[in-house]
């Protein structure tokens, strides 16, 4: 049914791609289409359609220049939503326009689709069907509109507002959320297949304007979606968990930046946003069939000018569906730390293989493991990059760190050792976080440690008074990871925080997953160990660390790094396997960086494997 012979060969010189002219309904049930060819030099006006492939094994035919063709059966789905009744609709659709079995092709035409997207007039987006919760969270999104313009004095101040909240420097915490929000029908709506996918990221951020179907009656333009979603995520400390946890919303206020705040992403007026390592990032909570894809997907959102392609070896990533997924990914991290001289991509490290350095299914320890999705019951979230400074903004020396483009998969970076691990507690795994009592005994275990070490040291790191009756504030500090909203906690908050874990541990707080500390506890906490060092210093790293592991500030890091020694005995240069990031208490500001400046300490080098 499916036949190549269908596709005439394309010439990527000219950036030749093929369109699909979607013919109006008729009385037959198989919808009728025709391919034609068009340049994206000079071409002719077409609409692109963004969708979700679904099931790949759940087929469909149409009739594609008189002849039956084979097409997943949500391409159909779409094409249907916006078929014309009256006239022929040209659309760029890519299960169709491209030939998916010619993998050349394929490659050549991925790294084509940001220019297809910014060359249409229209993007339209295909949520899925119209029902009763859809029109209700359409209404409830243009009430929450309505109160961001009431706010906003007309959306004057929108723009700096929200870019505020996500460089981290305003949150709303007094301010609720004003009008009724229909929590199940913006749950049940932000939970459609859409909100997940990968490739969508660059279909919303690159097409001019973009309408979101459901059905073919009720749509809505998607930047009102993504207004609605940040301005929820705003006030995410006024509405349920279920709602400011949701994926699928929180996904679409990601795009926020890229649909709505385009002049400022372009202008590149946020130092985070045009940047691989942010939408590497951004890539890993989404879905994708190919996992090649969570690179090849967003290159093409990166500026395109000549400075920026030579000065980061853009050789690194060129679309190429033949290059093995660990080289794709050893390119797409080295180019992320040269483009930002930061270390900010290795919080996407991962140990989810136990396979060994040397082993043929090896990763590189340092390698950003975007291409698996977030898991609750083994990642923990990541530290918060930019409330700290722990390399006190030294940087990456781009030479002393010999960040080797040539294919070794090692990494060399320079750093100072902070403490040797001497003690850990048990995991604050996701199961401890369902027990009441296990969390309790898990918390006690924790200030059992910090009450048998030595004391006089301690208060060399901060205030540890109260430790003998409950938690201390540098312990309680130490437990929310700067989580908190306020970069800098007055004495109160400290002193509530200090009351809520003495609660849990006495198992009198009841647990809440509304409640704003129990948040900032779980989010620093969940799978991680506390530990105390060789030195006295306290911190929470990795669950993987083990006793005579390193914490580590690394230049380029504004949070330290837990670091293995993985040949302590040989006369030879040790080699490092990278755990994940670090909180430890008193160096997150650089005072530790500058402690050694002060004394003339030489950084040590540390090869990464």
């Amino acid at each position: 049914m499916r036949h190549s012979s269908a596709y005439r060969r394309l010439n990527p010189l000219k950036k030749e791609i093929r369109l699909l002219d979607v013919l109006p309904e008729t009385s037959s049930t198989t919808l009728q289409a025709h391919l034609v060819h068009a340049f994206l030099i000079d071409p002719t006006p077409y609409e692109t359609i963004s969708y979700c492939w679904g099931d790949a094994s759940s087929r469909a035919t149409i009739l594609l220049d008189g002849s039956a063709f084979d097409v997943p059966a949500s391409s159909l789905a779409a094409l249907k939503c916006i078929r014309k009744m009256h006239e022929t609709r040209r659309v760029w659709i890519d299960a169709i326009c491209i030939n998916q079995d010619d993998i050349n092709e394929r490659g050549s035409q991925v790294a084509l689709m940001s220019q297809i997207y910014q060359c249409s007039q229209l993007n339209l987006i295909i949520l899925g069907d119209e029902d009763e919760s859809a029109r209700r969270a359409f209404a409830c999104v243009t009430d929450l509109l309505r109160e961001v313009r009431h706010k906003t004095d007309d959306f004057s101040t929108f723009h700096p507002m929200m870019r505020e909240f996500i460089w981290g420097m305003r949150s709303n915490l007094d301010q609720p959320i004003e009008c009724d929000l229909d929590e199940y029908a913006l749950c049940s709506f932000f939970a459609r297949p859409w909100f997940e996918r990968l490739w969508v990221i660059q279909e919303a951020a690159l097409a001019p304007v973009s309408i979101c179907f459901c059905g073919p009656n009720l749509t809505i333009e998607l930047v009102d979606l993504v207004r609605a979603a940040i301005w929820l995520c705003y006030k995410r400390h006024s509405i349920p968990r279920s709602l400011s946890d949701h994926d699928g919303m929180n996904n679409a206020a990601d795009l926020w930046s890229l649909v709505d705040d385009r002049d400022a992403y372009k202008a590149s007026e946020n130092p985070y946003e045009v940047n691989l390592a942010t939408l590497l990032l951004t890539a890993q909570y989404r879905l994708s069939s190919d996992p090649k894809d969570k690179v090849f997907a967003i290159v093409g959102l990166l500026p395109q000018t000549p400075e920026s392609a030579g000065e980061h070896e853009s050789s690194l990533l060129v679309t190429d569906y033949n290059k093995p997924l660990v080289q794709i990914l050893c390119d797409a991290t080295r180019y992320s730390i040269q483009e930002l001289n930061s270390l900010r991509i290795l919080q996407a490290v991962s140990q989810c293989s136990d396979a060994e350095p040397g082993s043929s299914d090896y990763v590189p320890s340092w390698v950003a493991r975007v291409d698996h999705p977030f898991d609750e019951k083994r990642d923990a979230e990541s530290i918060p990059f930019n409330s700290f400074q722990a390399d006190n903004q030294v940087g990456i020396d781009r030479e002393c760190a010999r960040v080797n483009f040539s294919g070794p998969q090692k990494l060399s970076l320079t750093g100072e050792l902070v403490s040797e691990v001497e003690q850990i507690s048990d995991p604050f795994t996701y199961e401890v976080f369902q027990n009441r009592g296990a969390l309790a005994r898990l918390l006690s275990s924790v200030l059992d440690i910090v009450r048998n070490g030595n004391q006089t040291e301690m208060r060399l790191w901060g205030d540890n008074q109260g430790i003998d009756n409950g938690f201390s504030p540098m312990l309680a500090t130490t437990l929310i990871a700067g989580n908190m909203a306020s970069r800098m906690p007055g004495d109160d908050e400290i002193r509530t925080l200090c009351e809520f874990l003495n609660a849990l541990v006495a198992c009198t707080e009841t647990y809440d997953p509304d409640n704003r500390l129990f948040q900032y506890f779980q989010s620093a906490c969940q799978n991680r160990r506390f530990f105390i060092g060789s030195n006295s210093v306290i911190g929470l790293g990795p669950r993987s660390i083990t006793v005579g592991d390193n914490a580590t500030v690394l230049y380029g890091g504004s949070v330290p790094f837990m670091l293995r020694t993985l040949n302590p005995m040989s006369d030879e240069d040790s080699n490092f396997r990278l755990l994940g990031e670090a909180y430890v208490y008193g160096v997150m500001d650089g005072s530790w960086v500058r402690l050694g400046e002060r004394l003339g300490h030489t950084p040590w080098i540390y090869t990464i494997v």
